[in-house]
């Protein structure tokens, strides 16, 4: 048998269940809109110890040699390398900081550098289409305006 009850809803436990759903939804945004965040934090992160390592085992080489010109260019060589990758991880970083802080400009932000992702194939490929697929999302849209 059909254990349903045969009485509609009344009007206070419709409520209730939208509240239910609206905080469940709520709550599903904020877990998805973090996870985009760290992945921003953690591969802005990587880029920037890239950038690190490249300067770390390039601009020693220059003066091992014991020659001046070449630990010039492999100093500068190294330096640039360094700057160019601090340079292309510092918007994500900034932007996964404002998404974990909750930040309405952090979307633009993230959805900027998550397009960007989609070119690092394979792994920044699928974690810029989820970026942007949380990021599109009317709910997070609201989430992070604080709207729900």
């Amino acid at each position: 048998m059909n254990a349903r009850p045969t009485h509609p809803l009344r009007a206070d436990e419709d409520e209730f269940a939208a509240a239910v759903s609206r905080i469940e939804r709520q709550e599903h945004t904020e877990r998805r809109v973090r996870a985009v965040g760290w992945f921003q934090v953690g591969l802005s992160s990587l880029g920037i110890l890239g950038g690190i390592g490249l300067f770390g085992a390039i601009a020693p080489w220059g003066l091992l040699s014991g020659d001046a010109t070449a630990a010039f260019v492999t100093g500068t060589v190294g330096s640039v390398l360094a700057a160019v990758m601090f340079a292309l991880s510092l918007p994500g970083l900034i932007a996964g900081i404002g998404l974990l802080r909750r930040r309405p400009w952090a979307r633009s932000a993230a959805m900027l550098v998550s397009a960007l992702l989609l070119l690092h194939v394979p792994i920044g490929t699928a974690i810029g289409a989820f970026s942007l697929y949380v990021l599109l999302q009317e709910d997070t849209r609201a989430y992070l305006e604080g709207w729900i």
